[in-house]
């Protein structure tokens, strides 16, 4: 596991109220290993054969089972009615739009011009 990776998931763990132990970290280097390995995220019967960890043991060391354990690691969760979910709801006090997609050819503010 990266040292990205292992940042990104004390951060999950420290914002969800978790303490990690030595068998969540043993659960979270095997998804992201099998992840990386097999471009598709490890499901419970995979979890348990490898891990001897089965449904009722992921869904009680992470907030939110599967899915924590698949965020942590930074494998995207897709389902069939919501899409993509993000790791984490960030709130921002102070929006404004920005648009990126203009790259090289921007147009000139004419307060600039």
């Amino acid at each position: 596991m990266d040292n990205l990776t292992r940042s990104f998931v004390r951060y999950m763990a420290q914002v969800t109220g978790v303490e990690l132990t030595d068998r969540h970290w043993r659960l979270l280097h095997f998804a992201y290993e099998y992840y990386n390995e097999h471009q598709v995220p490890p499901m419970y019967r995979n979890i348990a054969a490898r891990t001897g960890a089965d449904r009722e043991e992921v869904e009680a060391l992470f907030p939110h089972g599967l899915n924590s354990l698949y965020t942590w690691v930074r494998i995207p969760i897709h389902t069939t009615d919501k899409g993509c979910k993000t790791p984490a709801d960030i709130k921002v006090s102070n929006k404004r739009e920005v648009y990126l997609d203009y790259n090289a050819t921007t147009p000139v503010r004419p307060e600039v011009a």
